[in-house]
């Protein structure tokens, strides 16, 4: 079906595969339930994927499982912790209204971001941000997924 696909413009095939699996559960359905999507039949995906769930109305999302990838970034486990409480340097604002946006209008949302880590490494991630919903209405839980790419700029 692949609805909106070009809208968001995904890039990394992985994430395209995802936001397929997603959109399958979905149907004609806003969202899909969060018990509809299995991440695992991407066993590939799983190091790359994370929940997480608005608090309170909105102003914050706690993650609830973060895959290996992701903690490795981070260099620690980001599970239970709140997107706030993330070291993101400067972009911690950006970052957080971006997860507001695709709970609060409940669509599929990518961004793609080039930066620097405070150990002076350059890199370059894609997020793909997916609504969950048990009502229809509202948004019970983001399923999302980062692809991290540090290749490119590692060879240079």
């Amino acid at each position: 079906n692949r609805r909106g696909l070009r809208l968001i413009n995904i890039q990394h095939r992985q994430l395209v595969a995802l936001y397929d699996h997603w959109d399958q559960q979905r149907g004609t359905r806003a969202a899909p339930a969060p018990d509809e999507v299995f991440p695992e039949r991407l066993v590939q995906l799983v190091p790359y994927i994370f929940f997480a769930v608005p608090v309170g109305d909105g102003g914050d999302f706690r993650f609830s499982f973060a895959g290996s990838r992701i903690a490795e970034h981070f260099s620690q486990t980001i599970a239970d912790r709140m997107l706030t409480q993330l070291d993101l340097d400067d972009h911690t604002a950006e970052i957080l209204a971006s997860y507001r946006l695709a709970a609060d209008t409940m669509t599929a949302s990518c961004a793609t971001l080039e930066f620097i880590t405070h150990h002076h490494r350059h890199g370059k991630y894609e997020r793909l941000l997916l609504p969950l919903t048990y009502s229809g209405r509202t948004c019970d839980k983001l399923l999302g997924a980062n692809s991290f790419d540090f290749s490119v700029w590692d060879a240079a």
